[in-house]
Order: structure tokens, then C-alpha cells, then sequence
């Protein structure tokens, strides 16, 4: 993150952009399961299995955020006595990745080649980066959510019931909250290994929020009409998401740190 900013074109970390071709189609499996509508298929089982493994032994962040969000999700949804696909979810997703997470944190954190652990520390990397700049890091972190956030807001009709965009959400929160609280000790201290989370997160939100924008455009026409029947919700989209397009594209050129 450069001064707070999460942005969903990293590109400068291998192990992050190897896992981004897996995590789309991860979360929508995902996704089609929390909405009761996958099928329980040995097939559909072990393509879930084989994208989180890929995900989680590349670079576990974006599974150690989507994790938590499906179960909080998956608990909300019986609560309001809604229906989930159990088999698909617990067997293609949860399980296996509760698992290899397990078996990663042992070989990481409980190896004798290694030292340090995760500890609460709020802030801490925070404030060892980015120093006194608070004041920049909270404006950058409110222009990487302007897009996606504003969308959220201006729809809110639609997108309070939208199941990507609200997993897509809660796993940024959970990412933004492993990055301000929690801290590696020990030699990675420095290294900012759960800064990653909220990336990814960013990354999977920021797809799912323009999926749910092609969806509205089409539905009211405004492909066909070139957009002259635009609302001001429209074109402020439009202008935020371009924004973010040209961020994007300057950080070929210049890398966040």
C-alpha cells in the first residue's frame, strides 16, 4: 500500500498475481454455493478444492479473507433461514481450506528454521510505514474504495441484495482489518504479509462491482443508446472507474512499494 492506498492492480508480487486467475472463479463458486444453487457434484467438489489449494499454497491472503466472510455470510443466511448449498460449500471450500491453512500455519510458525507469530497490534504496521503520514494514508484508502464505494451507495436498492458485492465487501473489511491490527513478529515484521488480503480483496470487488454495472447498463438499454439516456449515477461511475483505470495503468510504470 502507497500511503493507505489499496489498489486492485498490484502487479509487482509474483505470488499474488499468480493466484488472481484462480480467485475469480473460486469466489463465484463460492458465491453459487451461499445462494443454494450448486449442485453437489464430485466434479464441482474437487474444481473447488483444486482452486483454493492453488490459491492457498501460491499465496494464502485472499483465502484467509474470503474464508471468514463465507462463514459469517453462511451464518447470516441461516439465521434468515435462506438457502445454502451445504455439501458444495463445507466439502468443496471450507474444510479444505480450514485444513491447509492449519497445516501451512504449523510449517510456518511452529517450524525450529523459524521464528515469530501473529500478534494483535493495531496499527503497528501502520505506523512502522507510513510514519506520521495518517493523515494521507486515510485519504488514500477513501480514494481506493470511491468506485467500488460509491457504486454500493448510489444502487443501494439493488446491491444490499446483491450476494457478490456483499462478499466482495466484507472480505475488503476483514482484509482492511487484518492490515491495521494484526502484525508478524520476528524477521517478517517489516515484510507487511497481511497487507496482501486486502489487495486481493480489492481486486475480486472491483470486478464484481463492474459485473453488477454491466448488468444494470443492459437492463436499461444504455449500450444501445450509446449512454445519451444516462443518469448523473452513470456517468459518475464512468468517471470514477476511468480514474481508477489510469491508477492503474501509472503503476506499470511506477510501482506501489
Amino acid at each position: 500500500m502507497h500511503y493507505g492506498y489499496v489498489s486492485a492492480t498490484v502487479w509487482h508480487n509474483p505470488t499474488l498475481t499468480v493466484s488472481k486467475p484462480f480467485m475469480l472463479p473460486l469466489f463465484w463458486l463460492v458465491t453459487y454455493s451461499l445462494y443454494g444453487k450448486a449442485k453437489a457434484t464430485l466434479n464441482g467438489i474437487l474444481v473447488s478444492i483444486s482452486l483454493a489449494t492453488v490459491i492457498i499454497f501460491a499465496k494464502p491472503s485472499y483465502s484467509l479473507v474470503l474464508l471468514p466472510a463465507t462463514v459469517l455470510i453462511a451464518l447470516f443466511r441461516v439465521i434468515q433461514r435462506q438457502k445454502i448449498s451445504w455439501t458444495s460449500l463445507s466439502l468443496g471450500f471450507i474444510l479444505p481450506s480450514v485444513i491447509m491453512l492449519t497445516v501451512q500455519f504449523i510449517m510456518v510458525y511452529d517450524s525450529p528454521e523459524t521464528s515469530g507469530s501473529i500478534i494483535f497490534s493495531p496499527f503497528a504496521f501502520v505506523n512502522m510505514r507510513l510514519e506520521s503520514q495518517s493523515f494521507a494514508a486515510l485519504s488514500a484508502l477513501v480514494a481506493s474504495i470511491a468506485f467500488p464505494g460509491t457504486v454500493y451507495l448510489l444502487y443501494f436498492h439493488a446491491t444490499k441484495a446483491d450476494l457478490h458485492l456483499n462478499l466482495a465487501w466484507l472480505s475488503l473489511l476483514i482484509g482492511l482489518g487484518q492490515y491495521y491490527l494484526l502484525l508478524e513478529t520476528g524477521a517478517r515484521a517489516a515484510d507487511g504479509n497481511w497487507v496482501w488480503g486486502a489487495h486481493a480483496a480489492m481486486f475480486v470487488l472491483y470486478v464484481a462491482t463492474v459485473t453488477f454495472l454491466l448488468r444494470h447498463y443492459s437492463a436499461r438499454g444504455l449500450w444501445a443508446n450509446g449512454l445519451r439516456d444516462g443518469r448523473i449515477q452513470e456517468w459518475l461511475t464512468l468517471t470514477l472507474f476511468t480514474l481508477s483505470v489510469v491508477y492503474g495503468m501509472l503503476q506499470i510504470g511506477y510501482p506501489l512499494p
